[in-house]
């Protein structure tokens, strides 16, 4: 047993600090993955959060900027008519030339009475709605990109303008007095102020744009370094697997025959003592401890053959009741879903022996008094699933990985190899073996087998 405990010991430990140094690198590469992913996350609301406000300021300020085009246009129009002394077809239709790089569209000077007195262009047949009922030229919104302004064709202080201009006394009429009461009708679009609006439209669609790209770089970036870290995990649990069944090779044919010769020498000086003989005491004992670490170099060399699995068409569930069965155990329950399940391809006898491990271990690991169950399931329509439940204590933090490594065992009579051998029978299938806690106590042991891609 001493011997037993030294060896597992020995070994143990190089692989617990490997172990915790792959977690503390597992842990640390997580870390890195969802700090990269936040930091994704943040520039991606930061840059749709800057082009949104950015849109939304332009958008809100869209009727002030075009209530003082309306307002400047307006003013030209008034500078234009008042300078050509009189309000002619002629007159307007220049005016409208001169302002038609501005987005106008129509210009009417418009009586008392509402009836146009002259007009240039082509007025919209819409419907106009108010956009804000201040002082000063009315603005008023028309469907698509249209507004109409209108305000008085003679503004204050323009007599006073024109007399400074052309040098008439006080009293003089004015070349337009006769429009004092008169309105200027101007419709424009204001294509500057359109501009503005699509460039930044233009600029919060690149901005989301880009933000989408550089979460989808991040989101394939993260994807590529969780699949490059398992890969190394598991080149290096390779590495480790077959140096340990290098060394356990060499130490179970060194151990063997050793413990052949002295149980077989136990054996027969036990034959020899007579029944009460302080002496035979001791040599059961011998013999007990050799047959253990006996046991122990078989279950090493086990490891190291174990090769290549070689799947044939088998029924999963008579595999789970032959497993049962060699259990020899009336507490272990076998359960279906359906009671019929398709044909997989499985290797029978090394499947077998990973279900019996595992139901020994949920036997050793349940009260007297609790079943212990073995359940067999299809997931969708490719996966096999075995699933083996104890009531026991469960499993410490940290451990659903670190004891399915060589040699780590937390029973005092165990050698750490049977769940080893497990995940490589199970590996060698294609399918995965995970251990977990059990909702209400206990723990869970899933072995997956993917249906074989023919």
């Amino acid at each position: 047993m001493r011997a037993r405990a030294t060896l597992a010991t020995a070994v143990s430990e190089p692989v617990r600090v490997r172990s915790l140094r792959a977690r503390v690198g597992a842990h640390a590469g997580k870390v890195s993955r969802w700090g990269l992913l936040l930091t994704a996350v943040a520039l991606f609301i930061a840059l749709l959060a800057t082009g949104l406000s950015a849109y939304l300021a332009v958008e809100g300020s869209m009727v002030p900027l075009v209530r003082l085009l309306a307002r400047e246009l307006v003013a030209s129009a008034r500078h234009s008519l008042h300078a050509a002394g009189v309000v002619t077809p002629e007159a307007v239709q220049d005016m409208l030339g001169e302002l038609g790089s501005e987005g106008v569209r129509y210009v009417a000077v418009i009586g008392p009475d509402g009836a146009p007195i002259v007009s240039a262009g082509t007025p919209a047949v819409t419907s106009w709605s108010p956009a804000d009922a201040g002082p000063g030229p009315q603005l008023e919104l028309g469907p698509g990109a249209r507004a109409r302004v209108t305000g008085p064709f003679v503004g204050a202080g323009r007599g006073a303008g024109w007399r400074a201009r052309t040098g008439a006394p006080p009293d003089a009429p004015l070349p337009w007095e006769a429009l004092s009461d008169a309105r200027i009708v101007i419709e424009f679009e204001p294509s500057a102020v359109q501009h503005l609006s699509a460039h930044v439209l233009a600029t919060l669609v690149i901005g989301a744009c880009t933000a989408l790209v550089l979460f989808a770089a991040t989101v394939v970036f993260w994807r590529l370094s969780l699949r490059a870290e398992r890969t190394a995990a598991q080149l290096e649990r390779d590495r480790q697997l077959k140096t340990l069944g290098q060394m356990s090779a060499v130490l179970g044919h060194e151990l063997r025959n050793p413990l052949a010769g002295l149980k077989g020498h136990a054996q027969l000086i036990l034959r020899k003592l007579p029944e009460g003989d302080a002496a035979r005491n001791a040599a059961e004992i011998i013999v007990r401890e050799a047959v253990r670490l006996e046991q122990l170099a078989n279950q090493v060399l086990e490891f190291a053959r174990t090769g290549e699995v070689r799947p044939r068409s088998e029924d999963p569930l008579l595999i789970a009741r032959g497993a049962a069965e060699a259990l020899d155990c009336q507490r272990v329950r076998v359960e279906s879903r359906p009671e019929v399940l398709p044909p997989w391809s499985l290797d029978r006898p090394r499947m077998e022996q990973v279900l019996t491990n595992l139901l020994r271990n949920a036997v050793q690991a349940s009260p007297e008094s609790d079943p212990v169950e073995l359940a067999t399931y299809l997931e969708g329509e490719d996966t096999l699933v075995f699933e083996v439940r104890d009531r026991g204590e469960g499993l410490a933090p940290g451990d659903e990985e670190s004891i399915f490594q060589p040699f780590v065992t937390n029973r005092p009579k165990g050698s750490g190899l049977g769940l080893t051998l497990a995940r490589q029978i199970v590996e060698g299938h294609g399918g995965r073996i995970e251990a977990r806690n059990r909702q209400g106590g206990g723990a869970v042991f899933r072995v997956s087998i993917p249906r074989e891609q023919g």
